[in-house]
């Protein structure tokens, strides 16, 4: 007897082929997600340690520094907008602009980060970066220590 079709066995057989092929891949696509959330961070603390290292810059050796140079150090400005990101200005100069991957947000409700001519932070600042339920914190201290921390 000759007969075309499929049995139950054949079919449970694809079946748990199916479900071992997607036990292997899902994890996998969950790390993807959390890698994506800790890259924005790093990228984040990035360019704030550079924003850092141009305000201890623009201090070393000018003795005369003044009220006008102040206001060419570099200003990170957050934008709560559905794209959230930041940009960040140096004067009235647009120096950057980064627009976060589309499920992470900064709810946050400081409007510009600057850091002093020592490179310090007063007062001292903490930037969540949300990516539905996780969240990650970049804290910024008054020594002006950069860090990522997973609250």
């Amino acid at each position: 007897m000759d007969e075309q079709g499929t049995s139950y066995i054949e079919l449970l057989c694809v079946l748990l082929i199916i479900n071992i092929l997607a036990a292997l891949i899902l994890p996998k696509l969950t790390m993807i997600d959390k890698t994506s959330l800790d890259y924005e961070a790093r990228y984040l603390v990035s360019d704030l340690r550079w924003m850092q290292e141009q305000s201890i810059y623009r201090m070393n050796g000018n003795a005369k520094f003044n009220r006008i140079e102040f206001d060419t150090m570099p200003k990170l400005v957050m934008d709560q907008n559905p794209e959230s990101g930041y940009v960040i200005f140096q004067g009235s100069n647009i120096v950057k602009q980064h627009t976060f991957t589309k499920p992470i947000t900064i709810p946050t409700n400081y409007v510009n980060v600057r850091f002093t001519i020592d490179g310090r932070m007063n007062p001292p600042r903490t930037i969540y970066l949300y990516k539905g339920h996780e969240r990650l914190a970049v804290i910024i201290d008054v020594a002006g220590r950069i860090r990522i921390e997973k609250p």
